[in-house]
């Protein structure tokens, strides 16, 4: 059911940090947006600390509006931006029409309770990991993430979580909770291909394996590095950026089969990636949450129709399945990568392609969320016409 023009409000996203590069929190708007069910969608973020604009335009009724917060470091500087940050927030739209509130992040939460509370818009919760343990959270972090979400969940009207494995999670730590919807991190695919193979002079009988997103620690990259250089006969593409990209270009100088690409627009990604044969997926997983994760260069692949080489994440053996898994997943990449590059060959990218059927388009499964938001809408205002009589 679609809201009359005066009952439209403002749909508030709200995510602790800068906003840049944060590209689940564009689509969630965008498509939230797209239904004409909202006045505006603001994705709600922090200046940071180089003092990026205090608005941007997304696209049509979206914008991302940065609240000041504080520039000092350290834990000290942490905690101070957790404790002025979400007043600023509150105070910029507690007097506005607002339908939904959405926390993007744990921490985010109690924010996106309150200024729920003030305006009498819908509660939402779109974890964008198992947001508890992920690497890093441990000790009093740890235990105040977690005391939040069992705090808040509570009260959510509407949960939304990356993918199955998760929303088990989460309907086993908290009973009472709704089992989420699962919105899994689909990219945006314009249906286009990218020639990298002649942007970088790679001769035909080559295979061409791709990695998407920032060069840094936790996705094997000096492993990479090594093997390739090591396997001049396979080429490898690093399309991204992140400090980590230095000895990216350092190896290409030295090895011709490997290739720095700069980043591109988010919506152009999977046409990258469809250029290449092989995705890459080496993800160290040092958490429940990175174990149990769906990382954007995984579904990057998997869109474009390329099989990944993965470690041996829960979610890339589920959706690639048992027998492909023989294949594409590495237990131990750190072991298996100089043997995996040895043994794969294009008859093996083709058998891949030949059973793959693809995933459902980021349009598709985010009618599970659009239908979760209209459907707590609707009975937020049947409540609120219920007391009025």
């Amino acid at each position: 059911m679609h809201p009359q023009a005066a009952d439209k409000g403002l749909n508030l996203i709200i995510y602790p940090g800068d906003l840049q590069g944060a590209s689940r929190v564009g689509k969630i708007a965008k498509s939230l947006q797209s239904t004409g069910d909202f006045v505006e969608t603001h994705a709600v973020g922090k200046t940071g600390i180089s003092q990026l604009p205090e608005y941007e335009d997304l696209s049509p009724g979206v914008k991302l509006v940065r609240v000041k917060d504080t520039t000092f470091n350290g834990p000290a500087g942490w905690t101070l931006g957790q404790l002025l940050w979400p007043g600023r927030v509150i105070r910029r739209y507690r007097r506005q029409k607002v339908a939904a509130v959405s926390a993007q992040r744990a921490f985010a939460l109690p924010v996106a309770y309150h200024l729920s509370r003030r305006t009498g818009a819908i509660f939402a919760y779109n974890a964008h990991e198992l947001e508890t343990e992920v690497l890093g959270f441990s000790g009093l972090k740890q235990k105040i993430a977690k005391f939040i979400e069992k705090r808040y969940n509570k009260h959510t009207d509407v949960v939304s979580v990356v993918n199955d494995s998760i929303a088990d999670w989460y309907a086993d730590a908290y009973p009472g909770l709704r089992r989420p919807t699962v919105l899994t991190n689909t990219p945006i695919d314009d249906g286009k291909s990218v020639d990298l193979r002649s942007k970088f002079g790679i001769p035909d009988d080559a295979l061409v394996y791709i990695h998407i997103g920032f060069i840094t620690d936790g996705r094997n990259v000096p492993l990479m590095l090594r093997e390739f250089a090591a396997h001049p006969e396979a080429h490898v593409i690093f399309l991204g950026d992140g400090h980590m990209r230095k000895a990216v270009v350092e190896a290409g100088q030295t090895n011709p089969n490997i290739h720095w690409h700069p980043p591109v627009d988010p919506d152009s990604v999977v046409a990258h990636v469809r250029g290449a044969d092989i995705g890459l997926c080496l993800i160290e997983y040092a958490s429940l949450s990175d174990e149990l994760s769906t990382p954007n260069k995984l579904m990057e692949a998997l869109s474009a129709g390329i099989p990944p080489l993965s470690s041996g994440l829960f979610e890339a053996r589920r959706l690639i399945g048992p027998e492909a898994s023989k294949t594409w997943i590495l237990d131990s990449p750190e072991e298996q990568l100089a043997g995996a590059l040895e043994r794969i060959t294009r008859a093996d990218v083709d058998e891949f392609k030949k059973h793959w059927g693809g995933i459902p388009g980021w349009d598709a499964q985010a009618q599970d969320l659009i239908d979760a938001y209209r459907e707590a809408i609707t009975a937020k205002r049947s409540r609120k016409r219920g007391r009025k009589k």
